[in-house]
């Protein structure tokens, strides 16, 4: 259930958190679009704030009236290239058959507890047709679990195949071995190591992804510390916030 105090609203993820994914649930995928190095985080937490802040396009305009500061962090965090930027992504092509994903599944998994774990401050619907939203109830057991979740994205956050092609060839095209290869899901330390142990022109790019990724922990709990203080309500008229009195 969401945070905020008498809300009778579902939660826009859903009533449960997203069960924990399994390694051995991962399907075969050929995705048409490469082997992405590193998972979407900041897509995952973009995703979150319009789930809290709702308008469809105008979700930034409602996030940067309801605090300034936190519109700032926000546009501050999702600068930070790590890994998904829409030029330069380190990305491997893949021909031939699909192969074992544990990284797109366990990655995928543990982002929409993220995602879900972020929107428990929101309490939104409709009353008479007209929209109904309110956040807050925030406390330092959601900080935590927030940033918990995020731990759990960075244990899964690299594709161990993708790494080590991209870092050996990175614009080289990467023949399917279906029989032999499953795309593992390694956390940002092991990633790290084996960055350092693997030479090849894609290395230097692939570190300096990595070494950002430090700062990325700092960057989210400054982001949810924006949500502290009174319960405020949308106004859908205007896109701006009033503060609820305290119960």
């Amino acid at each position: 259930m969401p945070l905020v105090p008498n809300c009778t609203f579902a939660h826009p993820q859903g009533a449960q958190i997203p069960a924990e994914p399994a390694p051995n649930a991962a399907p075969p995928l050929a995705p048409m679009q490469g082997d992405h190095v590193f998972g979407d985080v900041v897509g995952v937490i973009r995703n979150a704030l319009s789930d809290i802040f709702g308008g469809g396009a105008v979700w930034p305009t409602r996030m940067a009236n309801y605090s300034g500061v936190l519109a700032e962090v926000w546009n501050g965090l999702s600068s930070v290239d790590l890994g998904h930027a829409n030029i330069g992504a380190p990305v491997v092509t893949r021909a031939g058959l699909p192969e074992q994903d544990q990284h797109a599944h366990m990655f995928g998994g543990y982002a929409s507890r993220l995602r879900w774990c972020l929107a428990e401050v929101v309490c939104a619907g409709h009353v008479g047709g007209v929209e109904d939203r309110r956040i807050g109830g925030v406390t330092t057991r959601w900080r935590g679990e927030v940033l918990q979740a995020l731990d759990d994205v960075l244990r899964h956050l690299v594709d161990e195949t993708a790494l080590l092609a991209y870092i050996r060839a990175p614009h080289a095209t990467r023949q399917a071995a279906p029989a032999t290869v499953v795309h593992r899901a390694i956390a940002l330390g092991e990633a790290t190591t084996r960055a350092g142990e693997t030479a090849g022109p894609g290395q230097a790019q692939v570190q300096a992804i990595l070494n950002r990724y430090q700062s990325l922990p700092g960057l989210l709990d400054g982001l949810l510390r924006r949500f502290e203080g009174p319960v405020k309500r949308l106004d859908p008229n205007t896109n701006g916030w009033t503060v609820l009195p305290s119960a």
